[in-house]
């Protein structure tokens, strides 16, 4: 005599809680019966695994490398049962990252283009030329973010993916700091306004982060960073505590939203500072000793120099290269952990995104469970 089977809402309470990062495991769970595979396959219950976990995990992440044939951004998933591919851009840049694209932009004399992503339908969009001065011919010294049009808080990001965007680039000229706007809906590029702004070139090594209606760039020598309002397109700068930057910077945010920016010391420890929650200044919030943790000889450790490499937007992943390898750091926890061994890595970007994989529902011909 067969047991009873388990409620349809018992088995969506077990489903519910499969990892996020490993879309897979729900592929798995719908080729158990027919009445679980119609349960996977319901959009609803797509909308609840969203609204059940409320923060998109990290799928993978992105590199920008320099291989023997030229530029490359390589995709690589977290997890090896991905659904995601282990695809490559050749010619290609990773930029940024969020609500589910990617911005790649194309660098080679004397084209610049501008590429939109989006690894869940595996589709590219090239934008046109953005308005930049005649004579700038590469990005340096350049930035750009892509996110959500509706940043104003009527999305909540969750499953955006496949709507409008923007994408905010600034940079430096000789008339001062310029930003310009793409938006999607209309497929153009915002007249350039332009800011006198003190300070060096934006880096374009290094991704922006959301807080709130603001995103934050750093400059290339870590000693400002520079702040573009959304709503009124404004830009000021943010000053670094100069002394506690000698290395690479990366920028990230707290568990309360707070910006915040990690560094390495010349102690082999990563120290986390974050605004006071006046936000007048800057404050050490977390310092994790890497020289035991790092699973590299302690006499080579000394011998090269680890470099941050990039960040989860969220509070969350630090990257670091050493030499040819990647390991995350993780903020809460401080395990380190390999992730990546690849050639001369300068950029990481994760990419973090709710992926359901779409099924077919079972047709009332197929076979019954």
């Amino acid at each position: 005599m067969r047991p009873p089977s388990l409620m349809n809402e018992l088995v969506e309470e077990v489903l519910l809680r499969l990892p996020p990062d490993n879309p897979a495991s729900l592929v798995r769970a719908a080729l158990v019966c027919k009445r679980w595979c119609c349960l996977v396959s319901d959009p609803a219950f797509r909308c609840r695994i969203r609204e059940f976990h409320r923060s998109p995990p990290m799928l993978g992440f992105l590199c920008n490398l320099l291989e023997d044939d030229g530029l490359t951004t390589r995709f690589v998933p977290v997890s090896s049962s991905s659904c995601l591919s282990n695809a490559g851009h050749r010619y290609l840049q990773v930029w940024n990252s969020r609500h589910g694209r990617v911005l790649l932009y194309y660098l080679r004399y004397p084209c610049f283009h501008l590429v939109v992503w989006d690894p869940i339908m595996d589709t590219r969009q090239e934008l046109p030329r953005p308005p930049l001065p005649q004579y700038t011919l590469y990005p340096y010294g350049w930035a750009a973010a892509v996110l959500c049009a509706a940043y104003n808080g009527d999305c909540d990001h969750l499953n955006c993916h496949r709507g409008s965007f923007v994408i905010v680039l600034v940079g430096n000229t000789s008339k001062g700091m310029l930003s310009s706007v793409y938006f999607s809906k209309t497929g153009k590029w915002s007249t350039p306004s332009y800011t006198e702004q003190p300070g060096g070139r934006v880096s374009d090594k290094r991704s922006s982060v959301l807080v709130g209606k603001a995103l934050y760039f750093l400059f290339e020598h870590n000693k400002e960073i520079l702040e573009y309002d959304l709503p009124t397109g404004e830009m000021s700068i943010l000053e670094l505590p100069c002394d506690r930057c000698s290395q690479l910077v990366t920028l990230t945010t707290m568990d309360d939203g707070r910006l915040a920016f990690a560094t390495m010391d010349e102690q082999y420890r990563l120290c986390l500072w974050s605004k006071d929650h006046q936000g007048l200044g800057w404050s050490l919030t977390i310092v994790i000793e890497l020289e035991k943790k790092i699973p590299v000889d302690a006499s080579l450790l000394l011998a090269i120099t680890p470099y941050l490499v990039g960040s989860t937007e969220s509070f969350g992943l630090i990257f670091l290269k050493v030499k040819r390898d990647l390991f995350t750091i993780d903020l809460r926890t401080g395990r380190v952990t390999k992730v990546y061994h690849g050639s001369r890595i300068s950029v990481v970007v994760p990419y973090m995104s709710f992926y359901t994989p779409v099924l077919r529902a079972p047709s009332p011909e197929d076979d019954q469970e």
